[in-house]
């Protein structure tokens, strides 16, 4: 609706539905998902440090198959 918005305004380009923004994608909601996360879950990650089973990988390559290689690789090297 924002970023790409519809031709016609509150109506889907494709099929010619009334376009509706779920409570779930409400900017609040969002933000709040946001911060629950830096309160709740981001603390995790120096958990697991210091238990020294945390293992990372490069999401900032060039496509998702780079990644995924990646990722199958720390899997298959737990295993």
């Amino acid at each position: 609706v924002v970023n790409k918005a519809p031709a016609v305004d509150g109506i889907c380009d494709k099929c010619g539905g009334k376009l509706i923004i779920r409570k779930d994608d409400d900017p609040k909601t969002v933000l709040d998902r946001i911060q629950v996360y830096h309160e709740q879950t981001e603390p995790l990650k120096g958990f697991y440090e210091e238990l020294g089973v945390l293992r990372s990988v490069n999401g900032d390559r060039n496509g998702v198959d780079e990644t995924v290689v990646d990722i199958m690789k720390l899997i298959e090297a737990t295993v």
